[in-house]
């Protein structure tokens, strides 16, 4: 129980600490995370579904940070050239 007390309290630092960093840029960390995914991507774009599944998050989650970035406009949305029925994210061009 120490150990996972010990993981938890230093997982709750590293997160803090990284929070105060990206404060001044207006980012909460799940943005961050979106944008560095969309930045990592071959394209430049993912599936909304598929950004969920990488960050482990619901897609109403997903679906939230992208609208907030989207109205910042940091990121876009659009629909899937190959599905219509899915939307991808888009990162800046």
């Amino acid at each position: 129980m120490a150990a996972v007390t010990s993981v938890m309290r230093a997982q709750q630092l590293l997160l803090s600490r990284i929070e105060a960093v990206l404060k001044p840029y207006g980012l909460t960390f799940a943005a961050y995370e979106a944008l560095r995914l969309l930045a990592f991507a071959r394209t430049g774009t993912l599936p909304m579904g598929k950004m969920g599944d990488r960050l482990m998050v619901h897609p109403a989650s997903v679906t939230n940070v992208i609208g907030r970035l989207e109205q910042r406009g940091l990121v876009g949305r659009r629909p899937s050239p190959d599905d219509r029925r899915v939307v991808l994210a888009a990162g800046p061009a």
